[in-house]
């Protein structure tokens, strides 16, 4: 009996070591992510003190820290002529004035009224045929403006070509449809509603309903 007994007191003790073993770990493991919890604040506050410092000291840094500050203004210098860029490609440029989105290659801006400095490159643009409402660039021979719909203004011999009455699209003669949207060539569809718009009193233009300024001439609209 004693031989059993004593089996079973180190089974009990084998056991209880195993339970606290494995609280130990469990406890370990907490403390571990504790640890790295701290670690990732501690890496936010560190983050947003170097963002507070270059903010109040951009130009009156300490030199030990003038190759790092630099770095941020050069990487700042080139999120801006991207940003430009972008703009440039969606047609867009900010008005000196009042900094809103003006349309690229309009003489005035449509929010403020202001003149604007048309770059060099933008004189060669005037040359691009443009969508009288949205401004965007109208493909060669469109008789519709593909961003909002407006009807294009054509030249006497692009007025004169057999177009398809859903997208615009010129059309061969003898085709029964449109090989740009498939719309039969006799169809006639709903016109597609374009965008609520006004008049300039002024040059006629047309100015989105939303805007106080013409983008053609500056006149405000009432």
């Amino acid at each position: 009996m004693a031989f059993l007994d004593e089996i079973g007191k180190k089974i009990s003790q084998t056991s209880q070591g195993m339970v606290q073993k494995t609280k130990d770990t469990a406890e370990s493991m907490r403390l571990s992510s504790a640890v790295s919890d701290e670690e990732k604040r501690i890496d936010g506050l560190l983050f947003e003190i170097g963002k507070l410092y270059f903010e109040l000291h951009a130009n009156d840094y300490d030199p030990q820290l003038e190759e790092l500050v630099l770095s941020v203004k050069e990487a700042n210098t080139k999120i801006e002529n991207y940003n430009e860029q972008i703009k440039r490609l969606k047609g867009i440029v900010r008005c000196p004035n009042c900094n809103g989105e003006v349309t690229y290659g309009s003489p005035f801006c449509s929010h403020c009224g202001t003149k604007m400095e048309l770059p060099a490159e933008a004189e060669e643009d005037k040359k691009v045929r443009r969508c009288k409402n949205c401004g965007l660039p109208l493909p060669d021979g469109a008789g519709f403006c593909t961003n909002c719909g407006t009807a294009a203004p054509l030249d006497p011999e692009e007025a004169a070509l057999r177009r398809c009455k859903s997208c615009g699209s010129v059309l061969s003669d003898g085709v029964a449809f449109c090989t740009n949207c498939g719309t039969k060539a006799e169809d006639t569809p709903a016109p597609a509603v374009a965008p609520a718009v006004k008049h300039c009193p002024n040059c006629g233009g047309t100015v989105p309903a939303d805007m106080a300024f013409c983008s053609n001439c500056g006149t405000r609209v009432s």
